[in-house]
């Protein structure tokens, strides 16, 4: 193990919420089981958390809940309790490697003001973009000239590190130190809690920046078993 992966094992904590979750959720385990993990429970994981269990990975921590908490309390939670300087949140239906991890780091290590970095991510090679826009910005009327252009260049892949206004919260690498005690806003039960968190991040003139160097993988809604239910929560 080289100086560097030694110094961001040291420095990242891995935190995972999960509800009737799929198996996916061993693709980050396997990856990243030299890291220090704090797997929320938010119910429904009985098959899986009894599978977790047979792994005896000395660095992983499971916080149950007696019931869904909802995801950005579930990540508060995880956050109150670990003491590195910086936190992975990850969804169990995003794939990064270990390398895409160390280019986030410098990232968000060579930036003043950088609160947030996360991956550009991709789907079947080719780029997906999700850099959105606050809705009061994106419900700006144009017409066609202006959809057109605005149409390009959300879907142009940044060449660059790269601003972001807002970013989906399905995987992101924080600074610490810019959050106290929490880092979503509770009120928020799913959806929306990474739009206020950004909206807050840009008020407080801090940055989210998209790291060029890196690629990663999300599959929409793939961290949990659809049924009735998850359908009817989300």
């Amino acid at each position: 193990m080289n100086n560097i992966l030694k110094k961001i094992i040291k420095d990242i904590t891995i935190v995972v919420v999960i509800y009737n979750s799929k198996e996916n959720l061993f693709n980050i385990i396997n990856k990243f089981n030299n890291f220090k993990i704090i797997l929320v429970d938010n119910g429904k994981n009985q098959k899986i958390l009894k599978k977790i269990e047979k792994y005896n990975i000395p660095n992983l921590k499971i916080i149950t809940n007696n019931k869904n908490v909802g995801y950005g309390c579930a990540v508060n939670q995880a956050f109150k309790i670990l003491n590195t300087k910086f936190t992975l949140l990850i969804e169990p239906d995003c794939i990064l490697s270990e390398k895409n991890l160390l280019e986030m780091y410098k990232t968000i290590n060579k930036y003043e003001n950088c609160a947030i970095t996360v991956p550009k991510f991709f789907n079947k090679k080719k780029y997906k973009n999700e850099n959105v826009l606050f809705y009061e910005v994106d419900k700006i009327k144009r017409n066609e000239k202006e959809k057109k252009i605005f149409n390009m260049i959300s879907q142009t892949e940044p060449l660059g590190d790269t601003c972001a206004l807002c970013f989906l919260g399905a995987l992101m690498l924080f600074n610490n130190k810019y959050f106290y005690k929490k880092i979503f806003d509770e009120r928020y039960f799913i959806y929306f809690e990474d739009m206020q968190l950004c909206k807050d991040i840009y008020k407080n003139k801090n940055s989210i920046i998209i790291s060029s160097d890196t690629s990663a993988f999300h599959e929409d809604h793939g961290s949990t078993n659809m049924n009735i239910i998850t359908k009817y929560i989300i």
